[in-house]
């Protein structure tokens, strides 16, 4: 199952690292490129996005299966 993770904060970096391990793919909605994630390519891919657009949210979630 895709997922997406909206934010990093600490609360998300729970889900960052637990949902691969359970086999989900995770998507990563972010306001800007963090370089930690960088380190967990081939687990999660990072997605820039503006949470104030509704058309570019739809686009970035548009092959996730759950939020």
């Amino acid at each position: 199952m895709r997922v997406a993770v909206a934010g990093t904060g600490s609360f998300a970096k729970h889900f960052i690292d637990e949902l691969p391990a359970a086999g989900h793919e995770i998507v990563v909605l972010t306001r800007s490129h963090k370089d930690f994630l960088d380190g967990k390519k081939g687990l999660v891919e990072q997605r820039v996005t503006d949470y104030s657009s509704v058309s570019q949210l739809v686009e970035v979630l548009k092959d996730c299966d759950a939020l």
